[in-house]
């Protein structure tokens, strides 16, 4: 076959033709079976790798804090966003939206910044980052309440913000005993 510029462009078209339709296409076929907003998926989205998150450093923080306050914390965390993240993963599902079970490249690189020491330095390092993570997951998690327009995924968040809050009052108890206040 002879490539001539006219049928290289008329290749080329094609092939953008192509790929335009499955970029146009992707976000209908990733949201087609659900009601949800685009908002909602992406919070969907982003608390799932946040639990994903808090799993896998409050499980190393149990096993390698350097205060009680600090494993204690880890373990609640671990248990506790496991569970959350089972219950949201499987409400996602039911409304045609699947959530990643593995971190995602961001939340990696956040897992091994974070689970780079032990002991004190540990706690020194993570316990003001889980501070953080759940001041932020808290305001997330209230605008989502206050922004979705889906009754049962508000009640979903809501339901959390409890166990969100406790977190963040352990971590600052341990925050404090760690600073000897």
């Amino acid at each position: 076959m002879v490539w001539s510029p006219m049928l290289t462009t008329k290749l080329a078209r094609i092939g953008l033709f192509a790929l335009g339709l499955c970029l146009a296409g992707a976000p209908a076929l990733s949201h087609a079976a659900t009601s949800l907003s685009h908002g909602d998926v992406s919070f969907l989205k982003k608390a799932s790798q946040g639990g994903i998150y808090e799993v896998q450093v409050g499980t190393y923080a149990g096993k390698n804090g350097g205060s009680y306050a600090v494993r204690s914390l880890g373990r609640m965390m671990a248990k506790d966003h496991a569970a959350l993240n089972a219950k949201v993963g499987d409400w996602a599902q039911s409304q045609g939206v699947t959530l990643a079970t593995e971190p995602g490249v961001v939340t990696e690189a956040k897992i091994k910044l974070a689970t780079q020491s032990t002991g004190k330095d540990f706690d020194a390092s993570a316990v003001p980052t889980i501070i953080k993570a759940h001041q932020d997951d808290i305001a997330a998690f209230e605008k989502e309440a206050s922004a979705t327009q889906n009754p049962e995924l508000k009640a979903l968040v809501e339901g959390a913000l409890p166990t969100l809050r406790h977190h963040l009052e352990m971590a600052q108890e341990a925050k404090a005993k760690i600073d000897g206040k």
